[in-house]
């Protein structure tokens, strides 16, 4: 039963993913959050 409701999850979760919108969104979470990172890596080394 619980095996069923994680597949549509995951389907569901799937396809609100693959919108444009929540893509770009997501690529610019990630980017700022690497770039935070490599900041952080570059004050920690000097």
């Amino acid at each position: 039963m619980w095996l069923t409701l994680v597949a549509f999850g995951v389907g569901r979760l799937g396809r609100t993913l693959s919108r444009p919108r929540v893509k770009k969104a997501l690529d610019a979470v990630l980017g700022a959050t690497m770039m935070g990172f490599g900041v952080k890596l570059a004050a920690e080394q000097a």
